[in-house]
């Protein structure tokens, strides 16, 4: 497997060891590869084998916001395998919070690549501008003014917001504060209409009226180089967190879980033993020679 860490994978007792099982790695971020949508390859390589451990560093992806933790699996000759489990990337019918899929690590660029077309960009856009339109009708910290296009606070007495906005900036500039912290040197009457609009934005859904006038575009993302592999849910993992859902990956591979099946127990605490079964008919069966 690829590693950025070669010469301490390579030196000391530290790059040896126990631990035959395979590796669940995950939870982490990095700043390398960030946004690149391509996997990313590094050419400096170690070593693995039954008692050498692999050492390596963990790269994040932060499309995948973190909720995501690999395996790797090799046999020498037989070659290896590295799968990536995450929860549904894009547009699908796959509840992105209690939903886990397993896909090929090489193939998360093809499906980070098709997480939408042009028009569901569009689309998405275009919702996001109804829900704005909505709080602004309903005046939740921000409203239009008379002439329908200019935002204002709703607040008694407030200043235009753009004139406000930038005498913010300046003063938590002036202070060494980043620009982005303006509210913080606005007024409280400013401060609570602003807040209140972000809360309304944030809460607020797309009108159904707006839904009915323009239904959201077909679009599946699919894997594979030809964008027809379709995300399968892991169903043991179902409702799982990161850690729960890694411990249980780790659990099935080692042979301590065997509940694959959720409409049935096959675990072995769960049978009960029964005695022989009996060769003399039951009541009310007949006997036949």
């Amino acid at each position: 497997m690829n590693n950025t860490n070669n010469d301490a994978a390579q030196a000391g007792a530290g790059g040896r060891g126990g631990g035959p099982a395979p590796r669940v790695r995950g939870r982490g971020s990095s700043n390398r590869g960030r946004g690149s949508g391509r996997a990313v390859v590094n050419h400096s390589r170690s070593k693995v084998g039954p008692n050498r451990l692999l050492e390596v560093d963990w790269t994040g992806e932060p499309a995948l916001k973190v909720q995501s933790f690999t395996i790797w699996l090799a046999a020498g000759s037989s070659g290896s395998q590295q799968w990536t489990f995450h929860r549904p990337i894009g547009q699908t019918d796959l509840d992105v919070r209690t939903v886990w899929v397993a896909t090929p690590t090489r193939d998360i660029p093809f499906l980070l690549a098709r997480k939408g077309n042009e028009e569901t960009a569009a689309w998405e856009r275009q919702s996001q501008l109804a829900k704005r339109r909505a709080v602004l009708a309903a005046r939740r910290g921000r409203g239009l003014a008379e002439d329908g296009q200019t935002e204002v606070w709703t607040a008694p007495g407030s200043a235009p917001i753009q004139e406000t906005i930038r005498t913010c900036m300046a003063a938590a500039l002036a202070a060494g504060s980043p620009e982005s912290n303006w509210l913080q040197f606005a007024q409280a009457p400013v401060q609570n209409a602003e807040r209140a609009f972000k809360d309304a934005l944030h809460e607020q859904a797309v009108p159904d009226d707006w839904l009915r006038a323009n239904p959201k575009p077909a679009f599946t993302t699919r894997g594979g180089p030809l964008g027809d592999q379709e995300q399968v849910e892991v169903e043991y993992l179902h409702g799982l967190s990161l850690q729960a859902a890694q411990d249980k990956v780790l659990s099935v591979l080692l042979g301590r879980s065997f509940n694959f099946d959720l409409g049935e127990s096959s675990s072995p605490d769960e049978e009960e033993e029964e005695g022989p079964a009996s060769t003399e008919p039951a009541a009310g069966d007949v006997a036949s020679n």
